[in-house]
């Protein structure tokens, strides 16, 4: 019996190329895999930028909150100990749409004391090169009964903001309906008839413009003031 002839191009015994398991990929198929990777690695980089954006402005603003809210502590707090000197008219000298100056028994260790009784310091509140300034000015002895606050001032940024405060100024606590601020501020008349004051400010890091600023406002009563006006608080 004749024994079976190999086929040409085979040696006997051993299978062909396309039964072995380690073949390989063809081109084709490594270019679907390379475009498929591609794909999921831009939508994971893309999920992780958003993510991390997120996160960024989220910090941002609790951070920016944390500065507003002591910003605004440290403004109310003063406004409220507001009081009127004697041998003075009115507790604010002046009243400007951005910035205030009054008198303020808040620095009482550095505030000068005649005769058993505390003389205030005049207060500013102004906003200048990206900061809500406060600055404090002693009073000086003139004469007996009368002082002067021309030295001695202290100036410090309260607050890191790019934009500017709004101080809005009442007749009363109680009041509705603000004064009209003119270009050159309340005239003498008005900065006496006011008892009450309301400040607004909308804090935005400088270093991150793009996030949106946390708006804060607060209306603080001179319960000093209205207490000399004849008023209950």
């Amino acid at each position: 019996m004749r024994a079976p002839r190999a086929l040409p191009g085979r040696r006997p015994g051993r299978p062909g190329r396309a039964g072995r398991a380690d073949a390989g990929m063809s081109l084709v198929e490594l270019s679907v895999a390379m475009l498929i990777t591609g794909v999921l690695l831009a939508a994971v980089a893309a999920v992780t930028i958003g993510t991390l954006k997120a996160a960024r402005v989220v910090n941002v603003k609790v951070s920016t909150a944390a500065d507003a809210r002591i910003g605004m502590e440290t403004v109310s707090r003063t406004l409220r100990t507001a009081t009127v000197p004697t041998g003075v008219t009115s507790a604010v000298t002046t009243a400007n749409t951005n910035a205030i100056t009054f008198y303020s028994t808040i620095n009482r260790a550095n505030s000068l004391t005649v005769s058993g009784e505390l003389i205030p310091t005049l207060i500013e509140y102004y906003y200048t090169g990206g900061c809500l300034m406060e600055a404090q000015t002693p009073a000086r002895v003139v004469s007996t009964g009368v002082y002067a606050w021309d030295t001695g001032r202290v100036a410090k940024c309260v607050l890191r903001t790019t934009q500017a405060p709004t101080f809005s100024y009442y007749t009363s606590g109680s009041a509705s309906t603000a004064l009209t601020v003119p270009t050159g501020g309340l005239v003498a008349a008005d900065r006496q008839s006011v008892q009450s004051v309301e400040v607004a400010l909308t804090v935005t890091d400088a270093n991150n413009t793009g996030v949106g600023g946390i708006p804060m406002d607060v209306r603080i009563t001179l319960d000093n003031v209205v207490l000399k006006a004849g008023g209950t608080t």
